[in-house]
């Protein structure tokens, strides 16, 4: 089992030496940044326990505004709202029957995927890749579009709930638990195939609607070989 879960484990991880986001190894005094997986802005101020990894100057400040669009997105969980129409972000739409809303200016998922490179840099000290299969369930739906959950998410949270009760699970936490990272591995079809569930500030509420429950987030993605010290699973498909 790989952990990125103590404040030990956390800073060992924000040494790393070449930046987590595009994989390119740091040059001898070459400036580079501080990069909170995710956004600090996400979390409540005595929360803040972060993950931090270094990233280079350009490919931090590429994602400065959407870290502050995601960051209104869950504060929504708490209660709170952009004060003024300066500091709003977001531009929510709302159904017409009044029972869903969504943002239409924010790509979770691009969002979201960077923070699954983030956690695959801290707990196997490695980029990801740029080019990789992958595939991603959120806990949001688009508004009436009869979303549906895929048949492979549920099988996943099963997979991930008992790989956590085997203590078969890679895990990344942080910020008073308020992030929550998990995954383990397995080979498919002559390829590894890391499975893994997110949870950040419970924000499966967020999606939670008339008709749609609440869903977790949960995904995989595909490698030619399993990172070193990965998790593997503990059963294998036939």
């Amino acid at each position: 089992m790989v952990d990125a879960a103590t404040q030990v484990e956390r800073r060992a991880a924000a040494r790393l030496p070449f930046c987590y986001y595009c994989g390119i190894a740091f040059k001898a005094g070459e400036r580079r940044t501080r990069d909170h997986i995710p956004p600090e802005s996400i979390f409540a101020r005595s929360d803040r326990e972060p993950l931090i990894l270094a990233a280079h100057d350009k490919c931090n400040s590429y994602h400065h505004l959407t870290d502050e669009k995601i960051g209104q997105l869950v504060a929504m969980r708490r209660g709170q709202y952009p004060r003024g129409h300066r500091s709003k972000k977001l531009n929510l739409v709302v159904s017409p029957d009044l029972s869903a809303g969504a943002v239409d200016n924010l790509d979770i998922y691009a969002a979201v995927w960077r923070f699954i490179r983030g956690f695959h840099a801290a707990l196997y000290r490695e980029p990801l890749p740029q080019l990789f299969k992958r595939s991603l369930e959120l806990p949001f739906i688009a508004v009436n579009t009869g979303d549906t959950l895929r048949p492979q998410h549920l099988v996943f949270v099963e997979r991930i709930q008992r790989s956590r009760q085997a203590g078969r699970i890679d895990r990344v936490h942080a910020n008073k638990g308020q992030l929550r990272y998990e995954c383990f591995w397995e080979q498919h079809q002559g390829e590894w195939m890391c499975i893994f569930g997110l949870d950040i500030c419970d924000w499966k509420d967020l999606g939670k609607t008339p008709g749609h429950p609440a869903r977790g987030c949960a995904g995989c993605y595909t490698l030619p070989a399993s990172p070193t010290g990965a998790t593997p699973t503990f059963w294998q498909r036939s």
